[in-house]
């Protein structure tokens, strides 16, 4: 191993990123949120603070972000808060800060992400059109005067008893009629800016935010206040239709911002508003047909927020207004890229409810993303077909009138008037073909190394092996090609000093030795870190219980005799899988000594000189072949993605083992159906599925983190 290349390597990458790399955007790459918005025009009984309190559980088992009113104190008991006085008071016509503090944190708790709607583009003053409140805020006090106010704003124009000229400098955006229109080239505004949106994150608890009126100012004024926040999520409100204009400001804003789809909102309405015309669905990108919109374009697609309708252009006077098919328009945003926004007023209506919960579900059982390839399939006035690849399989969505029959390999999610999906997990990746192994030589007592290997079909090579090639500093290597399943070794020194078979190797790998041999005068092996050849993975023993056995302890001691696991008979672990039991080490251990019994005289032998993972089987013991949910926790533990799930089969309780603490496991049938959903609470990972009917279930968990991860398993 040439660690000096690698080094070298890594300085220059490093130097490429800190000149090359972008300001931090605030639009998560591969998203697979769903947002819901939650308020509608004038709706301040139903999603007051404490009404969307009472129904966080239930929008945590559907949604990964909520869109929130404006939160500042406008001086009016019933208004939705576009016209701010205040910044840094948050009571509002939805209740108070403490009531809004209270809501943001148990969203947070149930795995939602709160977006605040700000608006920054203009702004009241506390008794007439210009006197802007002090605030102060951390220690510092921020005051605005006429300096504040762009000079062409119409407050120059009127009749009033005090000076009123504005003073600030021209506006970079649309003017805005109904408040002074605020002038974003003033340090001193956008200071205040930038603490309002510290406030709103580290006060507050604000994840992110939607930028109000994004058309009244230049975007770059936004890439310097994301910049300053580091939000979650950032998304701008530029309405227009026109698909230059609205990705022209997502670059303005050094693409730190998201935006809306209007263009893509505008296509649904007019594919459905007057009828059926679905080749209003799709764009051209070359020469592939693509969803309308943002997101037919593979770069822009990610920075798109797509809706139906919303608390604006859902008005029954709005010219915008969707008045086509809503549940068939749903199945087209929940299935396509960026980021899908369902408005509150069509998912709390009795009608549409349960449909567009069954889109969500489809939608992330395929594991779609804002970043999700598509393939057109279909395109006429009467059908739209589209396939949607996402994390976990893909999906395919029918719009239409027309006849049209899935591939036999996909099963029907959900369906309505004129709409239909259907799901297929992911193919089982490629094997395998060609593994790279490398050992460090830590022993004097090895003049060269071979190694000697197996798979799943025999010999590789002939003992001892074949001469790996010394790379660097002690570190040897050697590739082995056409490797069929799992890749087994054991190192030695021209067949004579060697280490103890290393089994189920499934990808290149590295390792060591220990500095002392075993009873058995074999040389320990650990695994290392390919780098700098330190430890890296934990040592877990596996137990299969042919004996019979009510119980099993494990009793533990290192190489200098030391008890690692109590006193005999050790400590009792459970059943993971049936009939086996399994016990984990802390990652400090690197070499252990087992004894497995059933604490009532019945032992195993001796088992010495364990560190690595690996699975006993019997009285004597024999080393066996460990099951996959044991070989393939040090993999997935690495990647931040280990999900295992047992027994499997199960019949009364499923047993959860996740790299994150749980916040909810939702269980669904096979056609997508929700059968259950649990609250994990206080390190819950077991839970009761006896109820459920034979048959095969997804299992959707959700982790502290937010991240979903699915899996698999068969009720008995």
């Amino acid at each position: 191993m040439k660690k000096s290349y690698y080094t070298q390597k890594l300085f220059l990458i490093l130097i490429l990123f800190f000149f090359l790399a972008p300001v931090k955007s605030q639009v998560p790459a591969q998203c697979t949120d769903v947002m819901l918005q939650g308020f509608g025009w004038d709706t301040y009984s139903e999603s007051s603070w404490t009404a969307l309190t009472t129904m966080a559980p239930e929008i945590g088992q559907h949604f990964d972000l909520i869109w929130l009113p404006p939160s500042g104190n406008d001086l009016t008991d019933y208004s939705m808060g576009y016209l701010p006085v205040f910044y840094f008071d948050q009571n509002s016509s939805f209740g108070t800060q403490d009531e809004l503090k209270t809501l943001i944190q148990t969203l947070n708790e149930n795995g939602v992400k709160a977006i605040a709607d700000i608006v920054i583009n203009h702004r009241n003053g506390v008794s007439n059109w210009v006197d802007f409140p002090e605030e102060t805020y951390n220690g510092t006090t921020y005051s605005w005067g006429l300096e504040a106010i762009c000079q062409g704003d119409e407050v120059k124009d009127q009749n009033l008893p005090y000076e009123h000229m504005p003073a600030g400098n021209p506006d970079t955006g649309e003017n805005y009629e109904a408040a002074r229109d605020v002038d974003h080239t003033n340090t001193n505004v956008q200071n205040t800016i930038k603490a309002y949106l510290d406030f709103l994150k580290n006060e507050i608890g604000y994840n992110g935010w939607r930028y109000d009126f994004a058309k009244g100012y230049a975007g770059s004024y936004n890439a310097i206040y994301n910049s300053s926040a580091n939000a979650y999520l950032s998304v701008g409100e530029y309405w227009d239709g026109n698909y230059d204009l609205v990705t022209g400001w997502i670059d303005a804003t050094n693409a730190t911002s998201a935006a809306f789809d209007f263009p893509a909102k505008y296509a649904l309405n007019n594919a459905f508003n007057n009828g059926y015309n679905l080749t209003e669905l799709t764009w051209l990108r070359g020469t592939e047909n693509q969803p309308a919109g943002l997101i037919h374009n593979d770069y822009y697609k990610k920075y798109a927020i797509t809706f139906v309708d919303n608390h604006d252009t859902g008005r029954p006077d709005n010219a915008s207004r969707f008045s086509g098919n809503v549940l068939a328009a749903y199945a087209f945003i929940l299935s396509s890229p960026g980021i899908p926004c369902v408005w509150m007023n069509h998912w709390t209506d009795p009608s549409y409810q349960t449909k567009i919960n069954e889109l969500i579900a489809a939608r992330k059982l395929a594991g779609i993303h804002s970043e999700s390839n598509v393939t057109v399939n279909q395109n006429a006035q009467d059908i739209y077909v589209a396939t949607v690849t996402g994390n976990n399989g893909s999906l395919i969505v029918k719009i239409g009138t027309a006849s049209y029959n899935a591939p036999a390999d996909y099963t029907l999610q959900t369906f309505g008037t004129d709409y239909a999906v259907w799901t297929k997990p992911a193919s089982p990746p490629a094997p395998t073909t060609s593994i790279t192994i490398q050992f460090y030589n830590n022993s004097t007592a090895w003049t060269n190394v071979n190694v000697h290997a197996w798979d799943d079909t025999g010999d590789i090579t002939a003992w001892p092996g074949v001469a790996m090639t010394d790379e660097e500093n002690n570190w040897y290597s050697y590739t082995f090609s056409n490797v069929t399943g799992y890749l087994n070794v054991l190192f030695n020194n021209n067949g004579t000093e060697q280490t103890i078979d290393i089994t189920n190797i499934e990808a290149d790998a590295c390792f060591s030795t220990l500095d002392t041999k075993n009873g058995d005068g074999k040389w320990p092996h650990i695994r290392v870190n390919c780098s700098d050849g330190t430890t890296t993975e934990p040592i877990s023993v596996a137990y299969q219980n042919t004996e019979g056995w009510s119980s099993v302890n494990i009793y533990t001691w290192d190489a200098y005799g030391t008890a690692l696991t109590g006193d005999w008979p050790g400590t009792p672990i459970s059943e993971f899988q049936d009939g086996w039991f399994r016990y984990d080490f802390d990652p400090s251990v690197k070499h252990v000594n087992v004894i497995f019994n059933n604490g009532s005289g019945a032992q195993t032998g001796n088992i010495e000189g364990v560190t690595s993972t690996t699975c006993y089987s019997g009285s004597t013991p024999e080393q066996v072949e460990c099951p996959s949910a044991i070989t393939s926790i040090a993999k997935e533990e690495k990647a931040g993605t280990r999900l295992e799930i047992f027994p499997n089969p199960v019949k009364n309780f499923v047993q959860i083992v996740c790299s994150q603490p749980i916040e909810k496991v939702t269980i669904a049938s096979i056609n997508g159906s929700i059968t259950d959903i649990f609250e994990a609470t206080n390190g819950q990972t077991k839970f009761d599925v006896s109820s459920l009917t034979p048959g095969l279930y997804f299992l959707i968990v959700r982790d502290i983190t937010g991240k979903e991860t699915i899996g698999r398993f068969i009720k008995r």
